[in-house]
């Protein structure tokens, strides 16, 4: 899904500011462990000050925007997976 997607479904709906600010993005990450922990607190810190019950009164413009995140590993196939946790020989 990309830009075009949201500007085509809000085109009628949403003035050009908010649209033109809006974001979809879909990105495959090579992260170890300790890096994804660390990625997933500095997004949340990140988004922290705008959460509404960090900003309850909202200001002349503000608007609730719906934020989804998913930090989570990608199976790997089984032939990759033998390698990670190898059977033990008889």
């Amino acid at each position: 899904m990309d830009k075009w997607f949201i500007v085509r479904a809000a085109q009628d709906l949403e003035p050009q500011p908010w649209i033109d600010a809006s974001l979809v993005s879909n990105s495959t990450l090579r992260l170890s462990a300790p890096e994804l922990d660390d990625l997933a607190h500095q997004v949340m810190q990140l988004l922290s000050p705008y959460r509404l019950r960090n900003r309850p009164t909202p200001g002349p413009e503000d608007r609730s925007v719906q934020a989804a995140l998913r930090f989570v590993p990608i199976a790997a196939p089984p032939e990759d997976r033998s390698a990670e946790h190898p059977r033990e020989s008889d």
